[in-house]
């Protein structure tokens, strides 16, 4: 009876009817893997293995200690996040939002966890986001340095930064006392609106703009440039004076390369400058691209750039509308080789074309009959050249019609020879007359052989029939213009029969060169001799050397030792240059140098620029 009481008793406070939340935690019974949460008794001394419902994390302990409700009865890691929550929570009235109401006004997240400024600890370490009450930036930060005061807005503080670093100390001068006159072209301070020059410091970065007092034009630069070019005389000024400053250096010329020095003859066809009004051949260079009017000695004006005029374009009216002096080089050669006649520029009446006008042909040979054309290719490589040179010879095909055509141009219908012309201009006349070679034995001529003397006599006779042609104004050959180049001219390499008194100045022929001074050999064009002026080539690398030498040294006054007496009195020795001293050393000058330490007790090496410049730089600080 007694026991079947205590079963009953048993059953009534089973774990499972008393504490059913942790009977459904447990795993096993350690020891007794039999028993069930139906036999266990809330004050049994059972270890027991439980799982916990809201974590999953497992662990053993009596279900005595678990049904006693106190410390360590629950899951153990579940407790301590419990207690761990319970410590960066803060309490009532003491938390973020309590204790500093003005911080809490700019607290916009918490990137951590889910506290909210409410709960927040003044000196917790959660990264937070903030949005400044000022400027509305947004930037992330601790509580604990916020409320320290070691943080605020990054954006507020560099704008108090560089407002401090801006303003120039009671001591030092202002933007404007080192401006001087310069500063009167300040306008206003874009940067900082509220800062004129007498706020900023020589050195401020703040962009500003100015007024050119001489030509009115508006531009922003800084202060810093501003400064350092009005104490260097260079640099950050006006953009439009620098261009005319440039511009007009580049365009006046250095004494005796003036146009009237160097083209006496071409100076004096000059009536008035379009471009520049006012200068005058005194004025001008000779490859000048001024725009200028002319007046032949026929008292036919023109327009012309300088620099077309000094490569020798003339009055084009009084230049020949078919002829040139290569037609005229070619006829003359064919009269030499052939010993008959032949007419250049020959319009052939006979026949009209379909613009009603008589066709003309470069060569004719009376003799024979025989008309001829050249075709040289830098004139009739065009689409439009070769329409126009197929039409004619479909209307001159019932003539005795031949052409001379340039390696390389396109074929076309009737009868032509190619004529392979290697030099650079594609017009060496010989080559051109001996092409025609075959087409004058078919005719029954001879063809003799010219020596380099008989070519040289037949070339001279087309200039002086060229000369006739341009207007009665003889041919002004490069001997006749520059005769100071004659001495050192040898040989012409792309036409060995052309000297310089049968050269042009435009010409392209490649000619050997010694100098006069130093004997040095060089190979260049005529043109460039005679038209751009070029000389010797190491002539002008000793002129470079030598005028470097003499811009590196240091102009009166302006030297070292002048404006930089202390340093001057530590130099030991240039290491690039061992006969400079302090006295002839720019302040500006790159040489590197042995100086002393203004300690005395060091020695060590740096460029000029380096230890006179605003930080003196040193060996030891």
């Amino acid at each position: 009876m007694s026991r079947n009481k205590n079963e009953r008793e048993a059953q009534q406070n089973a774990l499972t009817l008393t504490h059913p939340h942790i009977a459904a935690e447990l795993i096993t019974v350690l020891g007794q893997g039999e028993m069930t949460s139906e036999l266990l008794q809330p004050s049994d001394q059972n270890e027991c293995r439980w799982r916990c419902a809201t974590c999953a994390h497992e662990w053993a302990c009596p279900v005595r200690k678990r049904t006693s409700g106190g410390a360590g009865s629950g899951c153990p890691k579940c407790g301590r996040l419990r207690t761990i929550n319970a410590r960066r929570i803060a309490r009532q009235g003491e938390s973020l939002a309590d204790l500093h109401p003005e911080l809490a006004q700019e607290f916009v997240a918490n990137l951590e966890n889910e506290l909210t400024v409410s709960q927040i600890k003044p000196n917790s370490n959660y990264q937070c986001r903030w949005r400044c009450h000022s400027c509305n930036n947004e930037w992330v930060a601790v509580p604990n340095n916020r409320v320290s005061g070691k943080t605020g807005c990054p954006a507020c503080f560099a704008a108090k930064r560089g407002s401090w670093r801006r303003r120039p100390k009671s001591t030092s001068q202002t933007a404007h006392g080192a401006l001087g006159e310069v500063a009167s072209e300040f306008v206003s301070n874009e940067t900082t609106p509220d800062h004129d020059l007498t706020m900023l410091r020589p050195g401020s970065a703040d962009k500003c703009t100015w007024l050119c007092s001489t030509c009115g034009n508006t531009w922003v630069a800084s202060v810093a440039s501003r400064v350092n070019s009005h104490k260097n005389r260079s640099g950050s000024g006006c953009r439009k004076c620098y261009d005319r400053r440039i511009a007009t250096r580049r365009r006046t010329p250095k004494e005796g390369e003036s146009l009237k020095d160097c083209y006496p003859q071409i100076s004096q066809s000059f009536i008035e400058n379009l471009t520049t009004p006012g200068a005058g051949p005194e004025q001008l260079r000779i490859r000048s691209n001024d725009r200028c009017l002319w007046r032949c000695s026929y008292g036919h004006e023109w327009e012309a750039n300088v620099l077309s005029r000094t490569y020798g374009s003339g009055c084009p009216m009084c230049t020949s509308a078919g002829r040139s002096r290569f037609e005229l080089e070619v006829r003359s050669l064919l009269t030499a080789a052939t010993g008959t006649d032949v007419v250049c520029d020959y319009a052939i009446e006979h026949v009209r074309g379909l613009s009603g006008r008589h066709p003309r042909v470069d060569l004719f040979v009376p003799a024979v009959q025989l008309y001829v054309d050249l075709d040289p290719f830098h004139t009739h490589s065009a689409d439009s050249h070769r329409e126009k040179d197929a039409r004619k010879s479909i209307l001159l095909r019932d003539l005795d019609y031949v052409r001379a055509r340039a390696l390389g141009l396109p074929e076309i219908p009737g009868e032509y020879v190619k004529v392979n012309d290697k030099t650079r201009d594609g017009i060496d006349a010989w080559t051109w007359a001996s092409s025609l070679r075959p087409i004058m034995l078919a005719r029954g001529f001879q063809f003799e052989k010219l020596s380099k003397a008989q070519i040289a006599s037949a070339l001279g006779r087309a200039a002086d029939a060229w000369s006739v042609v341009k207007g009665r104004v003889r041919f002004e050959s490069v001997a006749e213009r520059s005769p100071e180049l004659l001495p050192e001219f040898r040989k012409n390499l792309t036409r060995p029969e052309y000297d310089l008194s049968l050269s042009s100045p435009s010409l392209f022929d490649i000619a050997e060169w010694k100098c006069s001074k130093c004997e040095h050999l060089w190979k260049t064009a005529i043109r460039n001799r005679a038209i751009s002026g070029s000389g010797c080539h190491a002539c002008h690398r000793n002129g470079v050397n030598n005028n470097n030498v003499s811009r590196s040294m240091a102009p009166p006054g302006e030297s070292l030792a002048d404006l930089f007496p202390d340093i001057a009195a530590r130099f030991i020795r240039c290491l690039n240059d061992p006969t400079r001293t302090p006295e002839n050393l720019r302040i500006k000058s790159n040489l590197r140098c042995e100086w002393s330490c203004h300690t005395g007790k060091h020695t060590f090496t740096a460029p000029v620029f380096a230890v006179s410049r605003i930080t003196k730089r040193r060996c030891c600080k």
